[in-house]
């Protein structure tokens, strides 16, 4: 049971039931019809307020096509109290006596006006289509579902000629629609045409740009086999057409005759047998096709794109004439070479972006060529792949590069990166880089000849100085390894404290990195270790800026010690330590796990600042370590331990406020000084710790504790809780309970499960105010309880759901009304006895009431008697 913190039962007066009119109207008129028909059956008073035409007549969208029993008469019913209705969306209905023409004939007598009309049923004819022509004089908005049928193409043309249709929307056609009639040239309104799943000939989508002549939208998904813009007048929709959609189609070729002088947004997605696209389009910034695969030539000239995005295997002709491209990104291409790549985009002074990933035209001496003819390149994504020519050595040398990203490549040693600009470097899955080579390629931006075998002396001198002469990655200040087989940490550590500004050092996947001692790397501010299954060794000394460290997911440690005193965050998620020693002034929160599980495991602490501690998994976790944790760690708040086989006794300092032991098989005494702070509890498989004991250590507490979270202890089969200040109460696993007494006149919060044999239930408390239910296990075993409270206003919903079987019902003190009675004899068929001590109560006396009356079927009667 929990409850909010409210006094006595002022919540009742809040509820939405007791609020004026004009409040309810104001809440109400946001709703929709679904809504405020459900709401109209919950009360007199709600069903009375939408009665009313008032809300109604506000009511502007109405949408059918989710209603649960779609019958036309009961739909027209609520049409009719809408008269002001301008959307209306109608999905599968039962007609009945009706048809749809006269449904929809009646829908437009009754909302004069109406704007917009969604129609999404088999129903659908000709004379449907006849009805929209002769009644929809004031629709602006139409969309029809015509399931695959063949309706008459006049009826259709008429539609299209709504003086004020401005969007039309047609699904499933299969009838002639847009036809060119030579007589009279009819020319249309329609600023968004949407057509999909229809069979269209060449012919009608040259009618259409020719009719349409303010078409901004035009969506052919899935209707056309070719798409032609010759032969059309001046005027057409051609001038106008701002977005174009033509995926889900089979066409073999888009190449245009004239231009679209107004395009932004074009989209060719799933057209599998496209070969050729050329288009014209100098506003064009929004370009797609996702899964083209047969596409072979792409010509955009000229366009304004600014970023484009290709996944196109078989293209081998490229060219995007646009003074804004910045951005492109070019994925899994066979055929394009590099001087293609180079041809296809003319202004190449303003690429910032250039993504190549498994191109296999792009070779290692591409790269310079690349750079060079790319001036102003801001960042460079290279993924290898499986190139025609193997790389076997690969360098960059840009002045203005500020990102690389590098990977895929598996026989390149290493990586020659002279870029002084450079910020930021990612390295992902080149298995033979080795760690020696990689580094001599970011410090002196050229490889150095070694003895094979002697990386221990990688630090040796050599005759050029680190970023001489702008060689090297100087200004470096994130790196990246992922997937990186060939590093181990030996050189990694030397060579870090060569990079004056690197703050952010990322190690993801790197399966043979064994150790990375750190020391002396004063910019580090971020450090990431992740998934390195052989990680065992991490180091860190005189790092003043170091702010967080992630080590994840990297098995078994052995030795993890760190001093840093600006550190702030630590996140060890899934990774244990034989040896773990941290020392930070700025440390907060920490959370272990896996520490101290064998007795030669050491846990050293040296957080002056730390509040929070969770300790997981920490089997041979001892006293006397507990207590240097405490010594310490002075202003620690919160401790939780999980886990423990050689705790017996603990001491509880007086700072501490939060306290949670689970799993402590050996643990007996807890001691404490007054006062104390303690307000959050939490005792969980303790079995060496008796009843008692738990006593004197609530006793203890009772002053401050506000939070009690307790498993019963094995064999107990009473249970009595005396806690003034308590305010939130959890009680699990009793297995052998069948006694509670809880006496917590500021409980506010109760949850009680795992308890099948808890028979009999004592309660005294303040206010039971807004409980909720329906958030935990039942006590089906509940036979008997007594409860001592003020007013037991809803008592019966609570005990309904919580103790259906209840027998005997004490009730103590408190203010009873005989309809309260009721409500417990109908919703407790099992309650046999309310026994009323020390009450008050209008016509309160001694009673028994009917099963009839009752409206149980178990005839078992209902007394009430006083004692």
């Amino acid at each position: 049971m929990e409850v909010d913190e409210v006094g006595d039962d002022d919540w009742y007066d809040h509820l939405l039931v007791h609020q004026p009119a004009g409040i309810l109207y104001e809440i109400f008129k946001h709703l929709d019809w679904m809504d405020l028909c459900s709401l109209a059956q919950t009360c007199t008073k709600f069903r009375d307020l939408i009665k009313r035409a008032t809300i109604w007549m506000q009511m502007k969208t109405i949408d059918f096509t989710e209603c649960p029993l779609p019958l036309a008469d009961r739909i027209l019913k609520i049409i009719k109290r809408c008269p002001n209705a301008e959307y209306i969306r109608v999905g599968a209905m039962v007609l009945e006596n009706s048809t749809l023409d006269h449904f929809l004939a009646s829908i437009f007598g009754c909302c004069q006006h109406l704007k917009k009309i969604f129609i999404d049923t088999d129903s659908i004819d000709n004379e449907t289509i006849e009805v929209l022509h002769e009644k929809g004089d004031n629709l602006e908005y139409l969309s029809v579902n015509l399931w695959d049928k063949h309706l008459d193409s006049h009826h259709l043309t008429q539609v299209l000629a709504l003086g004020r249709l401005k969007e039309l929307n047609i699904q499933q056609c299969r009838s002639n629609i847009f036809v060119h009639r030579v007589e009279d040239n009819p020319t249309y309104n329609i600023r968004k045409l949407v057509l999909n799943d229809s069979s269209l000939q060449e012919g009608n989508v040259r009618e259409i740009l020719r009719s349409c002549v303010h078409l901004e939208y035009l969506d052919l998904q899935n209707s056309v086999s070719k798409f032609s813009t010759n032969n059309l007048p001046v005027k057409s929709g051609l001038n106008t057409l701002k977005v174009l959609n033509l995926g889900h189609n089979y066409l073999q070729s888009l190449e245009t005759e004239q231009p679209f002088p107004s395009l932004q947004t074009l989209n060719l997605d799933m057209c599998q047998m496209l070969e050729v696209v050329k288009v014209e389009a100098p506003l064009l910034l929004n370009f797609s096709c996702l899964c083209c695969d047969a596409l072979n030539r792409l010509e955009l000239s000229p366009c304004s794109i600014n970023s484009i995005h290709l996944e196109l295997e078989m293209l081998q002709t490229l060219h995007i004439n646009s003074i804004c491209l910045q951005e492109m990104e070019l994925l899994s291409n066979k055929r394009l070479s590099c001087e293609l790549l180079m041809a296809a985009i003319p202004h190449k002074d303003f690429m910032q972006v250039l993504s190549l990933d498994r191109c296999n035209g792009i070779s290692a001496s591409d790269l310079s060529e690349i750079l060079t003819e790319f001036p102003n390149l801001r960042e460079l994504r290279l993924s290898v792949g499986e190139p025609k020519v193997p790389w076997s050595q690969a360098e960059v040398r840009s002045e203005k590069l500020r990102t690389l990203h590098f990977g895929g490549c598996n026989i390149l040693p290493s990586l020659l990166v002279s870029a002084p600009a450079l910020l930021s470097l990612h390295l992902q899955d080149c298995r033979d880089f080795e760690e020696a080579a990689l580094f001599d390629g970011l410090l002196y931006g050229k490889k150095i000849e070694r003895a094979r075998g002697m990386e221990c002396l990688w630090n040796r001198r050599v005759d050029q100085t680190i970023f001489e002469n702008h060689s090297g990655v100087e200004n470096l200040q994130e790196l990246y390894l992922t997937d990186m087989k060939g590093i181990k940490g030996t050189v990694l550590s030397s060579a870090i404290t060569n990079f004056s500004f690197l703050s952010k050092l990322v190690l993801k996947h790197c399966n043979f990195l064994s150790q990375l001692p750190l020391s002396d790397c004063s910019s580090i501010e971020v450090l990431c270790i992740e998934s390195c299954p052989k990680f065992s060794s991490l180091v860190i000394s005189n790092c003043s800026n170091l702010h967080i460290v992630h080590v994840k997911y990297c098995s078994m440690m052995q030795q993890c010690n760190v001093v840093a005193n600006q550190l702030t965050e630590t996140d060890f998620t899934g990774t244990n330590f034989s040896h773990f020693n941290l020392s930070s002034a700025e440390l907060q929160h920490l959370t272990l796990q896996g520490v101290c599980t064998r007795e030669t495991n050491t846990l050293n602490l040296s957080c002056p600042s730390l509040e929070s501690l969770d300790i997981q998994k920490c089997d041979m976790l001892s006293e006397e370590t507990v207590k240097e944790i405490f010594t310490s760690c002075p202003k620690l708040t919160s401790l939780t331990i999980l886990g423990g086989h050689q705790i017996r006794s603990l001491e509880i300092p007086r700072l501490l406020e939060v306290l949670s032991l689970t799993g402590l098989r050996k643990l007996q005494h807890i001691r404490g000084t007054q006062p104390n702070k303690l307000y959050h509890l939490t005792l969980n498989n303790l079995p060496k710790f008796t009843p008692d004991l738990r006593m004197e250590l609530l006793k203890w507490c009772e002053e401050t504790l506000e939070v009690l979270e307790v498993r019963a202890i094995p064999g107990e089969d009473k249970l009595s809780l005396h806690l003034s200040h308590l305010k939130s109460l959890t009680l699990d696993q009793g297995i052998h309970l069948s006694k509670l007494y809880i006496k917590c006149p500021k409980l506010s919060a109760l949850r009680v499960q795992g308890c099948p044999k808890l028979s009999f239930l004592e309660i005294d408390m303040e206010t039971l105010s807004q409980i909720q239910i329906h958030h935990s296990a039942r006590l089906l075993g509940l036979r008997h309880m007594s409860i001592n409270i003020p007013s037991i206003r809803h008592l019966s919903t609570i005990l309904s759901y919580y103790a259906p079987n209840l027998k005997t019902l004490t009730i103590e003190k408190s203010w009873i009304l005989k309809e309260e009675m009721v409500k417990l004899g109908r919703c407790l068929s099992c309650l046999e006895v309310i026994l009323a001590k020390n009450c008050n109560g209008e016509d309160l006396h001694e009673e028994t009431f009917d099963p009839a009356f009752l409206g149980r079927t178990n005839k078992i009667p209902l007394r009430l008697e006083q004692i």
